[in-house]
């Protein structure tokens, strides 16, 4: 990280963030000397960062070595304690330090140590807090609120303003300025580009490479996203949602397997089940909180015993589950997977089933239309792996079926199962869909990232720092 930091051009910056944090961690460790000795102390440590962060507390930055001149958005609260040459107030209006409509949105949030006993206390806090704002000006002071709203209506200021007996000039913001900041607020960021390592590296990593479901759903969202995660193959952090999608589909896969080896192919039951989720959760327990890992596995527990009960019944026995599919070619673009299930039908046909934890969101499932054009995820998933087992050729049985099943309940309660037909141009667009992506990535068309405002990448670039990229967009198509 030093060494990534000393290559920026704002190094100083992020050289000030490192050392904010390495003294948060020595003082923890300092407060709690047993943290970095016990069996999960890092795991208490990230507790303590995630609670942090739930409650939007952050580290004031160290910044032993001033980097220049500059501006520092702060809030009343964390400017308690600091002081600046010149300090400016904006929004000092009845609405953001007065008024209590809309319940708590809006307003700031006041102090875990003061105790409220009616609106006059309360009124109080505020005021002392509008009075530690302006105290910490050192030599100008500038109070500011807009005379209107964006609806045309007069805005009263603050009375803590009036209090202050300040003398109060009108200001006109000249419409050209006011023009440009709305122009500038509308326009599109600009894609990132970057350059590439030497043609030897790209020549060796594209040599290995096989298109997934995955990285054909990423390189559509963003190819600097393909980029990274799908040929450098930058490590990223596993989110707790996607944890617990790995302990269900472990569960059912193990549970599947037992059944196979029952002489008489017997369902386990429902105890089993919900004891083979458990032993799947211990092995992610890394990636959760303490509280969280309670919750889901409670959550777990209660959505397979319900799935146990209302699917299990109408379960294919002659069924194969987590099948990993490589080595296929479509036109000499090589494809991989693996494919949830795949179960066998009356009529000699299969039926591919793709598990899938979350929300159940149909707009994945639906078909190609004026604003996905390219289908849903889900929808273009269960079509590649339609492809990629009947180019296999690793069963005589033709694809008859396919289908997302969600193992969380929707809105209703109930577990929806979607059943995916495709006609032959459904298809034939996937494939020329799977042909055309596998040109633009031979031809090295993954150096523009999507330029987004929520892409990590695209952001990392334009920002020219390293954010959460990484929470993977892609984590649900749990494609091995």
């Amino acid at each position: 990280m030093i060494s990534w930091a000393l290559k920026q051009p704002d190094k100083i910056w992020h050289l000030q963030v490192l050392h904010t944090f390495l003294e948060f961690v020595q003082r923890e460790s300092a407060r709690n000397p047993r943290l970095h000795r016990v069996p999960g102390g890092l795991g208490r440590l990230l507790d303590l960062l995630h609670s942090m962060d739930d409650n939007l507390l952050a580290l004031p930055v160290a910044q032993p070595i001033q980097s220049g001149p500059g501006v520092q958005l702060l809030s009343a609260h964390a400017a308690k304690g600091l002081e600046f040459e010149h300090v400016f107030l904006f929004d000092c209006c009845d609405d953001a330090w007065e008024k209590n409509a809309g319940g708590n949105r809006g307003r700031f949030a006041l102090p875990p140590t003061l105790t409220l006993s009616g609106e006059e206390d309360a009124l109080e806090a505020r005021r002392r807090l509008f009075y530690v704002a302006l105290t910490r000006a050192k030599s100008n002071l500038q109070i500011s609120c807009a005379a209107t709203g964006e609806d045309g209506k007069a805005i009263t200021q603050s009375r803590f303003t009036d209090e202050t007996t300040l003398p109060r000039i009108p200001v006109q913001v000249p419409q050209a300025l006011l023009l440009e900041t709305q122009t500038q607020l509308l326009l599109e960021a600009p894609q990132p580009v970057i350059t590439f390592p030497e043609s030897a590296l790209l020549d060796e990593l594209l040599s290995r490479f096989s298109l997934s479901i995955t990285a054909l759903n990423r390189y559509l969202r963003c190819p600097l996203a393909f980029y990274y995660e799908d040929l450098l193959k930058i490590p990223g952090t596993m989110s707790e949602a996607a944890a617990f999608g790995v302990a269900m589909h472990g569960a059912l896969q193990q549970f599947t397997l037992k059944m196979k080896a029952d002489k008489k192919m017997q369902w386990p039951s429902s105890e089993t089940m919900q004891r083979l989720f458990a032993q799947e959760m211990e092995r992610q327990r890394g990636y959760f909180s303490e509280s969280s890992f309670i919750q889901r596995m409670a959550l777990g527990r209660d959505h397979l015993r319900r799935i146990y009960v209302e699917q299990t019944p109408f379960w294919r026995k002659r069924t194969i589950v987590e099948r990993r599919v490589d080595r296929v070619e479509l036109d000499g673009v090589p494809l991989t997977g693996v494919i949830d299930k795949i179960e066998w039908l009356d009529n000699n046909t299969l039926r591919l089933v793709d598990f899938k934890t979350g929300t159940p969101d149909l707009k994945k499932t639906a078909p190609p239309d004026e604003k996905q054009l390219f289908g849903g995820e889900y929808w273009r998933q269960l079509a590649f792996y339609r492809i990629l087992l009947e180019n296999a050729r690793i069963y005589p049985e033709p694809v008859g079926k396919t289908a997302i099943s969600w193992l969380e309940p929707d809105k209703r309660g109930t577990f929806p199962i979607i059943e995916i037909d495709y006609s032959g141009a459904e298809m034939q667009l996937v494939k020329d869909m799977i042909r055309d992506t596998w040109d633009k990535i031979q031809s090295r068309a993954f150096n523009a990232g999507c330029g987004k405002e929520e892409c990590g990448w695209c952001r990392m670039h334009r920002d020219q720092t390293l954010t959460e990229v990484i929470g993977r967009e892609e984590e649900g198509l749990d494609d091995g």
